[in-house]
């Protein structure tokens, strides 16, 4: 009687099975149902109780609610606020100025001043003639004041530091705009935390 031929897939696949493939096909299993367990914090999905169910649905569905109510009046207020910038641009404003002019009004002066300072050192290395008149902050104003006293101040302010850190001479004008300018730095400080560190020193004028 002729032997029946051994199967040549079975043969093979056999080859690539170690000693141990049943044992670590059963721990490669164990370990994914392990994992999968611990995503779930050791609850299988679909098993929650009708009341915790039923608080999840409440809890959701009020933060559905909300997060709609306040998607439209952003989408309204967006709405209102092109309609402005329109009718602005149809008034013959630079509304792309103006941008300009909002984003650099929220930061800081120590900020637009060092910005401003490194663009006109740059033309200037470029060879362009708006590099020799780009000194619009290095000026004083009318009382002597420099915008470097007035950054300085305004940093110190929203560090916390003292008002006695005033490196300038008592009086003059680089005196006066770091006091005015830390006591405006304190108050936005003070908004936030409740109130600034104040210390002595001459009263802002």
């Amino acid at each position: 009687m002729a032997r029946k031929p051994k199967n040549r897939r079975e043969e093979n696949l056999s080859d690539f099975a170690g000693p141990n493939a049943d044992q670590e096909a059963i721990e490669t299993l164990a370990n994914a149902a392990a994992a999968a367990n611990k995503k779930t914090k050791g609850k299988n999905v679909g098993e929650a109780s009708d009341e915790t169910v039923g608080m999840h649905v409440n809890l959701i569905k009020a933060a559905e609610i909300e997060w709609r109510e306040l998607r439209d009046k952003a989408a309204q207020a967006q709405g209102v606020l092109r309609n402005r910038y329109k009718v602005a641009k149809g008034d013959g404003v630079d509304v792309d100025s103006l941008k300009l002019a909002f984003r650099i009004s929220e930061r800081s002066t120590g900020e637009v001043i060092a910005e401003q300072r490194n663009l006109g050192r740059y033309l200037k290395i470029m060879g362009s003639p708006l590099g020799m008149q780009w000194s619009l902050f290095d000026e004083p104003d009318a009382d002597g004041a420099t915008l470097d006293a007035t950054a300085r101040g305004e940093q110190d302010g929203r560090e916390g530091l003292d008002r006695t850190s005033n490196p300038y001479a008592p009086g003059s004008g680089d005196w006066f705009a770091y006091n005015n300018a830390w006591q405006t730095a304190q108050d936005k400080l003070a908004e936030g935390l409740g109130r600034g560190n104040d210390a002595s020193g001459a009263a802002a004028h």
